[in-house]
């Protein structure tokens, strides 16, 4: 019992697989799209929950993230698929992460 409970505590860190592509598209504060292995990926923040594009500050929460990583080279840790198919992960390049939070981030006020 021991043994699955430490197996069940470690696997929010495992990654499933890395991948590198270019952020193509940012839909909202909290998601975007990657061109990897030659496909559109979309990729759900892990760690991050951002207005809805058509929420209070969802529109501003978009275009902050927009700012930190469209068009950049950058590559998402897959912790897992969401319900609607959407990678789960977070995403660094040339040194930031989306898991410092969206307080560091100024997604919204």
């Amino acid at each position: 019992m021991r043994a699955w409970l430490s197996l069940a505590l470690l696997m929010p860190g495992l990654a499933l697989a890395d991948f590198t592509g270019q952020v193509m598209k940012v839909q909202d504060g909290d998601t975007i799209t990657v061109l990897a292995r030659n496909k559109q990926i979309k990729v759900r923040l892990e760690w991050i929950d951002a207005p809805e594009s058509k929420q209070s500050f969802g529109e501003q929460s978009q275009q902050s993230l927009s700012r930190v990583c469209a068009a950049k080279t950058a590559t998402v840790h897959e912790a897992c698929k969401d319900r609607y198919g959407r990678t789960l992960g977070w995403v660094t390049y040339d040194g930031w992460s989306s898991q410092i939070g969206p307080k560091s981030l100024r997604l919204w006020p």
